[in-house]
């Protein structure tokens, strides 16, 4: 054999040698058994949406829909696979691929979310038809706190509302609070509290006697308080007794 054979031989021998790495990955990326699903996700009425996650359940292997509602994705186990649906507003649903490769997945509005009473500046109204920004905590959510200080209870629990607490000291350790950031540093920045249609402080009031503090931030929803709404509002509704069985509930907390 002439040196050119052998030259040739080696060079295909490198070329190998280069491509295992490359087909060892591929391997590793697309297992046997795996294959692409493609899909549409959609609402009741058809509409594509948009931004919608689906996930291989029991994994973090997952997309989004795109602006027609197309997504696609690599399962691992394409006939046993089963598909997290979830949006925003929508019951989150699974759908078994068994094995099909085109899927067209229908989500349906979580009416349970859309008929939530949400308490505004002139009464009530279901969330479904707020447009302003307002936001809103319930009891529950305020107990997770083990805070007595209803002011420091709510801190983290709502969406643009900052709470800054400056002392400890037994009496003097109410937060400040700011709906979206500090408004001004000419005068007093805090919002309006109401409780119960009373404008009164509440960092006092117990977290178990209240029932929903809604916070509105933007002028659409203060509008109706004028310039006192200026820094938002806070309404706080207390709890109201109701015929029932009674009920009896301890909360209790401690330290070392």
């Amino acid at each position: 054999m002439d040196k050119k054979g052998i030259t040739a031989e080696g060079r295909r021998g490198n070329m190998l040698l280069l491509l295992l790495p490359v087909l060892l990955l591929m391997l590793a990326v697309f297992p046997a058994g795996a294959e692409i699903v493609k899909g549409v996700v959609s609402d009741a009425s058809g509409e594509p949406l948009i931004g919608a996650t689906v996930i291989e359940k029991g994994t973090t292997n997952g997309t989004a829909t795109d602006i027609d509602g197309f997504f696609q994705l690599n399962l691992k186990d394409a006939k046993k696979g089963v598909l997290v649906v979830s949006y925003v507003g929508y019951a989150t649903q699974e759908v078994e691929v068994k094995g099909q490769t085109d899927l067209q997945i229908t989500l349906q509005e979580e009416s349970s979310l859309l008929n939530e009473v949400v308490v505004v500046g002139y009464g009530q109204q279901k969330k479904e038809s707020v447009v302003g920004a307002i936001s809103q905590v319930n009891s529950g959510d305020l107990l997770e706190t083990p805070s007595a200080n209803l002011s420091q209870a709510i801190t983290g629990k709502i969406p643009g509302v900052i709470t800054s607490q400056t002392s400890g000291a037994p009496g003097a350790d109410d937060a400040s609070i700011y709906i979206r950031g500090r408004a001004t540093f000419a005068g007093d920045a805090q919002p309006l509290i109401l409780v119960d249609g009373v404008e009164r402080s509440f960092s006092q009031i117990a977290p178990d006697d209240i029932e929903t503090i809604s916070v509105l931030k933007d002028a659409s929803a203060t509008a109706v308080y004028g310039v006192r709404g200026a820094n938002g509002v806070m309404l706080i509704t207390t709890k109201r007794g109701k015929e029932q069985k009674p009920i009896v509930n301890l909360t209790a907390s401690w330290q070392f």
